[in-house]
């Protein structure tokens, strides 16, 4: 096949592109401590949902959409002198979640790569 065909291992590979990248997002969240509002934390579960779903569905757009959401939601380095009150670090609960999506991401990406297209075990 040429690479413009969208056939079973272009689309293969381009779930495995998608979970792995949707995997450094998560990762990145939890190792740079990123510090959110209440309101962001839960916007945030509400696109680990959403990414749960796509993983669970193997939907590569899905999977993309969800983990730019995710990827939008991170904080500014530079922030003016006072502006960081009411934000938290990452509620535990969420961590974990973030730490059962991410081996679930780990498996899916293995079995991507070895041309295993049985559905996932239904998420994290």
């Amino acid at each position: 096949m040429n690479a413009d065909s969208h056939g079973p291992i272009d689309e293969t590979a381009r779930l495995r592109r998608k979970i792995i990248s949707a995997g450094r997002v998560l990762q990145r969240a939890v190792a740079d401590q990123w510090w959110l509002s209440p309101e962001q934390w839960d916007q945030f579960d509400g696109y680990l949902d959403a990414l749960d779903s796509a993983l669970a569905s193997a939907d590569a757009d899905g999977i993309n959409s969800a983990a730019a959401e995710i990827a939008c939601l991170k904080p500014r380095r530079a922030i003016k002198l006072g502006s960081a009150g009411g934000k938290s670090i990452m509620p535990e609960p969420t961590h974990d979640r973030i730490n059962m999506i991410v081996h679930e991401i780990d498996r899916l990406a293995a079995g991507a790569a070895h041309g295993d297209e049985a559905p996932p075990s239904g998420g994290a």
